[in-house]
């Protein structure tokens, strides 16, 4: 998975113990364990907590552009104008 590197680099860098980490996280060890073996995909908030416990945070972005719900047809309105000093 590609998340897992950014979690083991900050454990091997980190005087945390696994247990000390998984623990400040607020997930179990076995969690810990279960995600850094990769052998089965992390429920998304245990993904979190671990990415957010190592100093990163999860980002998610459209893989395609999209228009928002209500949003079809509307035109854009125009950027406000700062007013200039006389």
């Amino acid at each position: 998975m590609k998340y897992t590197p950014y979690i083991r680099g900050y454990l091997d860098d980190s005087p945390e113990t696994w247990c000390e980490f998984a623990a400040r996280a607020g997930v179990s060890r076995a969690a810990l364990y279960k995600f850094l073996s990769s052998k089965n995909a992390p429920r998304i908030d245990t993904l979190e907590k671990l990415l957010r416990a190592a100093g990163f945070s999860l980002v998610v972005t459209p893989a395609t552009p999209t228009t928002p719900p209500g949003d079809a047809g509307a035109e854009s309105e125009p950027a406000p104008q700062e007013a200039q000093d006389a």
